[in-house]
């Protein structure tokens, strides 16, 4: 289904974070994820630069950002969720002593 190739898409965008410096855990199934980061770094310092390059994602409990768009985005908005995302957390690795 549409869902399902969205889904797949989005995990394939993610899973270059896996191994971030700035990343404790990447869970995610279907079209939604959650990218838990590491305690030196906070979740809400990167929603926040995030949302500043146009990109709006909620925090969880446990230092996560929860990545859960509509069935209706598309390819390319996944591709900029995921590069912003990345870009972000390279930003606060960066500044982060500890990750």
């Amino acid at each position: 289904t549409h869902v399902q190739t969205l889904g797949a898409h989005l995990r394939e965008k993610l899973s270059s974070l896996r191994h971030h410096a700035a990343v404790a855990d990447l869970r995610h199934i279907g079209l939604m994820a959650a990218v838990e980061l590491k305690e030196s770094i906070t979740a809400a310092s990167v929603i926040t630069a995030m949302e500043d390059d146009g990109v709006i994602l909620r925090g969880l409990p446990n230092n996560s950002i929860a990545i859960s768009p509509p069935y209706v985005i598309t390819p390319g908005e996944i591709d900029r969720i995921a590069e912003v995302l990345a870009r972000h957390l390279d930003r606060a690795a960066t500044t982060d002593r500890t990750a």
